[in-house]
């Protein structure tokens, strides 16, 4: 029997946790077109990235991955960064302070920013975004 939106999670239950959250976002899809727009910031701000792939006293490599549609939850940079599109990017920075800001990536620039306020990120193209972030924590033979 098909999973139609209107179906309870509770029916994929015995699939792995990756597949179940794909199916999720898939059923979410089919039940509204993507919103744009911020969306409602909470109390505690999320992560810079997917996962941590590298870090040491000088650098915090992050993987940052985001499906058509989806949000990178509110966050934060302290520090300065270098973003690296891994795929072409079209998407939508929403800064807390109402600012917005599209942006067009091209795979294999690099691109500087500095530590900001907290923002998030939204896919609006129809392919997967992906990009490795390098957070600036210290220069080597700078005095501390």
């Amino acid at each position: 029997m098909p999973i139609r939106p209107d179906d309870h999670i509770a029916a994929i239950v015995p699939m792995h946790d990756g597949a179940v959250k794909d199916i999720y976002r898939k059923m979410m899809k089919m039940e509204s077109p993507m919103t744009r727009g911020p969306s409602k910031r909470g109390p505690e701000l999320g992560p810079i990235g997917d996962k941590v792939l590298f870090e040491n006293e000088y650098l915090r490599v992050w993987s940052v991955q985001l499906d058509p549609g989806e949000r990178q939850s509110w966050h934060q940079h302290h520090l300065p960064y270098l973003i690296v599109p891994m795929t072409a990017g079209k998407n939508i920075m929403y800064y807390e302070d109402g600012r917005e800001k599209e942006t067009n990536e091209t795979t294999g620039e690099v691109l500087w920013r500095e530590a900001g306020i907290p923002h998030e990120l939204l896919n609006i193209s129809d392919w997967q975004y992906r990009n490795v972030l390098i957070e600036i924590k210290a220069v080597p033979g700078a005095a501390r």
